[in-house]
């Protein structure tokens, strides 16, 4: 519970007004037991990427920064060495989706892949992810 109400202040501090309605998508990762909040920040009608590692909270530079790129979905895993994370784009004013893919040996140094295309959900004619 005390995680949470710093989580909570932390966001309100950063925002400096109330998260409600601000927030949505939290995705929980532990690294090395230390644990990580992922999620997504409105400004206006976008939505942007946002980490929170117990202290601080810091926006993901992704490769696509627009101003009318809503960013969601954020998911990390660990798997064979490589942090791979993951998460959704569209284009607010034309409509266009993709999957946005990195890999990397830390999660401060990510390799960007080229973005798929998806239409509903988070499908597509090579993947299909869940969470």
């Amino acid at each position: 519970m005390n995680n949470f109400l710093n989580f909570k202040k932390a966001i309100s501090d950063f925002l400096n007004s109330d998260a409600i309605g601000r927030t949505h998508m939290p995705f929980i990762f532990y690294n090395k037991n230390k644990k990580y909040i992922f999620f997504d920040i409105r400004y206006g009608d976008e939505w942007k990427l946002h980490v929170y590692d117990g202290k601080t909270i810091k926006r993901i530079q992704t490769p696509i920064n627009h101003i009318h790129i809503s960013e969601c979905n954020s998911m990390v895993y660990y798997d064979n060495d490589l942090y791979h994370f993951t998460y959704t784009c569209n284009n607010m004013t034309k409509g266009h989706r993709q999957i946005i893919h990195a890999t990397g040996k830390n999660l401060t140094n990510l390799n960007w892949q080229e973005p798929l295309e998806y239409e509903i959900g988070l499908i597509n004619e090579k993947y299909v992810c869940a969470g």
